[in-house]
């Protein structure tokens, strides 16, 4: 086996959307807790009572849920599973504390399974391992995030991951490395946060050039963008990543609960050679 230094014509269905889709890696979700209603007894001798008294005397009582008009990031993504992510690349939004998410992504020529740990309600752990099923290629990867910012409404993160991707030459397997760095925002759009987008931009540093999928893959700024739309049981999703000279999305919906979540869509790949099509499918699970 030999290394390569120069840029490496090489087809591999799944590798942008592993190589560099996890260069930007999926990052947990911090849980925000909103701030329960209370409401000052009905009965005016009570009211005027209660005044007087010091306030961690005061009685709360709570009206109920939270109007549904003022949902916020932690109780619209509760109930998924893979909050933290879109149809393939990761959100502001970290796994809870003390849970753990395992979850696998396909395409029709690879496969990538994963797992993620929230150390604390900020910091995130996460891992993956990846292989084509027609050639030798295959990829692992380690990497961190961490909530720097949480609100309500939106949150910023920054996170970190370091890549090796053995790619299949023919007649040699090509060794790269490739750490990254990026920090990415995701936000409420509209009042009852049924639609939540995210923005992001990084590095990704490689030691090798190669041509995966119709796209130079080397050492290049990343931006990312990502739009959820849905509560309860059922989202839309969508996600897009330019790197290099080349764009990567994915597109679909995803279906499940507070435990287990499967998702559908397509994947799409556009390069100077053109675009590729592809069918993308994803189940994950928290515990």
């Amino acid at each position: 086996m030999s290394r390569s230094s120069s840029a490496r014509d090489h087809t591999c269905g799944f590798g942008v959307g592993v190589a560099v889709g996890v260069a930007i890696m999926k990052v947990p979700i911090v849980v925000l807790f909103g701030l329960s209603t209370t409401a000052a007894n009905a009965d005016p001798s009570r009211a005027r009572v209660a005044a007087l008294e010091p306030p961690a005397m005061t009685p709360e009582i709570v009206d109920g849920p939270t109007d549904p008009a003022k949902r916020t990031l932690a109780e619209v993504t509760a109930d998924d599973a893979d909050a933290d992510r879109g149809m393939f690349l990761g959100s502001a939004l970290t796994v809870p504390e003390h849970r753990v998410e395992a979850s696998i992504r396909a395409v029709s020529r690879g496969a990538v399974i994963g797992i993620d740990a929230g150390l604390t309600g900020r910091i995130q752990i996460s891992a993956d391992a990846g292989k084509r099923f027609d050639d030798r290629t295959s990829t692992y990867a380690a990497g961190i995030k961490i909530a720097v910012v949480a609100r309500r409404r939106w949150q910023l993160a920054v996170q970190g991951s370091y890549r090796r991707l053995s790619t299949d030459g023919g007649d040699f397997i090509a060794e790269i490395n490739a750490p990254s760095g990026s920090a990415i925002g995701t936000v409420c759009v509209d009042a009852g946060c049924a639609v939540r987008a995210s923005l992001g931009g990084g590095l990704v540093v490689t030691d090798h050039a190669i041509r995966d999928n119709g796209i130079l893959l080397r050492t290049s700024a990343v931006f990312t963008g990502g739009l959820v739309i849905g509560t309860g049981r059922t989202r839309l999703l969508g996600d897009a990543m330019w790197i290099g000279d080349g764009v990567v999305g994915g597109f679909g919906v995803r279906v499940g609960t507070a435990r287990i979540s499967v998702d559908g869509g397509i994947g799409v790949t556009i390069s100077p050679r053109g675009a590729d099509v592809a069918p993308m499918a994803g189940l994950a699970t928290r515990f």
